[in-house]
Formats: structure tokens, sequence, C-alpha cells
């Protein structure tokens, strides 16, 4: 015991006191940011709502709201499962007239199934549109949702008809 105190004392004379101004490192974890914070892009939208308590819905971008027949513009919508989804849904996208009928849609499978979706993480899709020839000059509503292929039962939102209604285009005459 005496030879640890006295192997104590020679360490601590031995060991030189730093002078000057001492900076000190610390490390702190990286602050997490959801990546959807900083979509800022022109045309974008935000929203919150839940469909069926399994995705969330959180916006668009929209490069193009004035279009003519055969232009075509793109959306991005951006998504995030809020739990583990046992099953394949797909995605409708419509167009409709002021009677609320459909004149195009965009019904599709997300780019990666449902079922691989992870909990919390955020997805989002591109879809590339062209506006059909036959669509006379009018504004149209967008309308989005899901669906089960199978069942052809939509997931269900506190929205009319369980369909999402998130703004408006304009074809106008050439």
């Amino acid at each position: 015991m005496i030879t640890t105190l006295l192997l104590l004392s020679i360490i601590s004379i031995a060991t030189p006191t730093p002078t000057g101004n001492i900076i000190q490192k610390t490390y702190t974890e990286p602050k997490l940011q959801d990546p959807y914070q900083n979509i800022t892009r022109i045309g974008h939208h935000n929203f919150s709502v839940i469909f069926d308590y399994k995705i969330m819905f959180l916006g668009y971008d929209i490069n193009e709201t004035l279009l003519r027949q055969n232009d075509t513009f793109q959306i991005t919508c951006y998504w995030k499962a809020l739990d583990n989804i046992d099953r394949n849904y797909n995605i409708f996208l419509h167009f409709t007239d002021q009677d609320k009928k459909i004149q195009f849609q965009d019904d599709h499978d997300p780019p990666l199934k449902t079922i691989f979706w992870q909990t919390a993480k955020i997805y989002n899709e591109t879809r590339i549109i062209t506006v059909p020839s036959n669509i006379n000059p009018q504004e149209l509503s967008i309308h989005i949702g899901w669906w089960n292929p199978k069942t052809a039962q939509r997931l269900i939102i506190q929205e009319n008809n369980n369909i999402l209604a998130l703004g408006k285009i304009k074809i106008i005459p050439d």
C-alpha cells in the first residue's frame, strides 16, 4: 500500500501541468432532424393526415398547376409509416371536375411495397403525369388515398369517402 501511494505521488509530480488555454473537446450526439423538415420547394404543401392509423400523409410538391393537354407535370408525395403494415396497399390519385367526376387518374403501387415499410421512416415518391389529350380546359381537384387491391377497401380517414382533397390544377386552352 505504501508502494502504491509512493508511485501515485511520483506520477503526479512527473505529470506536467498544462499552461495556457485548455480546449476541452467533448462529443455530443448529433441532433437527428426530420428529413421532411427541410422540404421547402415551390409548390410544397404540408399536411398531417393519418390513413387507418398506419400511414401518415405529410405533404406534397407539385411543379406546375397551370397545364395544357398533353403537358407533363410532377407530383411528389411524402408518407410516414406509423406502424408495421401487414399488407400491400395501392395509392389512388384522382383528378376530378367540379361535379366530382374523375377526368383522369393515376392509381399505382408505391415504389416499395408497404409490407416492407419501416415504422417511423419517411418515404417519398415522385409521379410524372401527362394530362390526357381529351381533357377540356377546366379546373380539376386533386384527390389521393390508399386502397387494398384485393378487397377494394380504402384506408379510413376522416374525409369524405376516405378521399383526401389536396389542391387544384387548371387545364388551359392551347
